[in-house]
């Protein structure tokens, strides 16, 4: 076996450390065609918007959930948090000022996360650096708070994303 694959799984270990980025969230996607007047986001496409608002859908912020995987692997999922839509101007209010380093918010995973699913679960998000968006800190749903808090088996976790 070759000094750069994987002992345990065989894949390649730079496919052990991942970042994967939910371009939207499925609330969004289900909702099928949308009026681009009906769609504001805080960059210039929803791959480098950080806080969204669709009308009849919902508002929805970026966050961080990073799974920690055996052998010391993490993967870092870059999920759309679903927030009650009368805080998104707050939270817009202090998105890119000093305040930011202080935010906690309480909203629902919008986006499916595989190997586990977890779509709607409640989740709280706060900043942990400022340079950086906020982070899944805690779950009321068992499941999520497992994979928020739990180490997780690396093969289980890449084969969902990228087969055996």
């Amino acid at each position: 076996m070759e000094l750069d694959t994987c002992a345990d799984c065989g894949r390649s270990l730079d496919a052990h450390d991942r970042h994967i980025k939910f371009a939207l969230p499925d609330p969004v996607l289900d909702a099928g065609e949308i009026d681009a007047a009906d769609m504001w986001m805080s960059g210039p496409n929803a791959k480098s918007s950080t806080l969204m608002q669709v009308q009849n859908v919902g508002a929805f912020v970026r966050a961080l959930l990073p799974v920690a995987l055996t052998d010391e692997h993490v993967v870092t999922y870059g999920v759309w948090i679903a927030i009650d839509p009368a805080e998104l101007g707050s939270v817009f209010d202090v998105w890119w000022k000093p305040e930011y380093r202080d935010l906690v918010l309480d909203g629902y995973l919008a986006n499916s996360v595989q190997p586990w699913g977890l779509l709607g679960s409640p989740v709280s998000i706060a900043v942990r650096d400022p340079e950086r968006i906020p982070y899944c800190t805690q779950s009321s749903a068992d499941q999520l708070q497992s994979v928020i808090a739990d180490t997780w088996n690396h093969d289980l976790v890449l084969a969902a994303y990228w087969g055996n």
